[in-house]
C-alpha cells in the first residue's frame, strides 16, 4: 500500500475494516479533492461503506433552463456524504423547468422530491435588470422583478 496516495489508504482501511478511519479519511479527502473525479470517488466509497452507515435519506431535483449541471451531481452527492446526507437527484432537461412545475405528471412529480433548487439564466430570464440594472430606477426594478 502506498501511504502517500490518500486514495490508496482509504481503500485499504475499508478493506480490513476500518469504518471510523476510512470516514475520517474520506472526509479529509473531500476538503482537499472538491472536484468531480474526487467527488466520484468519494461517493463510491460511501457506497461501500452504506450498510455501516446512518445516511438520512434526501430527494433533490435541480431544474434549468441552461447550462450542463452533469458534472456537480459528484460533487453535491460526495459533499452530502461526508454531512451523513444520502443524496438523490433529479436533474431536469434543458430549458423544461416550466412544463416540469406545472405538469403533474412530469418526472418532476414522479420523483417527489423533498427540494427543488431552480438554476435558471438570469440574462435570459429577465433581460433588463441583467443588462440595465444600475440604469433602472427602483420603481422599474420592482417591475421588471
Amino acid at each position: 500500500m502506498d501511504q502517500r496516495d490518500p486514495r490508496n489508504n482509504i481503500d485499504h482501511l475499508i478493506a480490513i475494516g476500518d469504518v471510523a478511519m476510512a470516514l475520517r479519511n474520506l472526509r479529509e479527502f473531500w476538503n482537499q479533492n472538491r472536484s468531480a473525479s474526487g467527488g466520484e470517488f468519494i461517493a463510491s466509497r460511501y457506497e461501500l461503506l452504506r450498510e455501516h452507515l446512518r445516511l438520512i435519506p434526501f430527494r433533490v431535483a435541480i431544474l434549468r433552463d441552461c447550462c450542463t449541471l452533469e458534472p456537480a451531481i459528484p460533487i453535491l452527492r460526495a459533499g452530502a456524504y461526508t454531512y451523513g446526507i444520502d443524496l438523490t437527484t433529479h436533474l431536469g432537461g434543458f430549458n423544461a423547468y416550466r412544463d416540469e412545475m406545472v405538469n403533474q405528471g412530469s418526472p418532476l412529480y414522479h420523483f417527489a422530491p423533498d427540494a427543488v433548487v431552480l438554476f435558471l439564466d438570469i440574462a435570459e430570464l429577465v433581460p433588463d435588470l441583467w443588462h440595465e440594472y444600475s440604469d433602472l430606477s427602483s420603481s422599474q426594478r420592482r417591475s421588471a422583478i
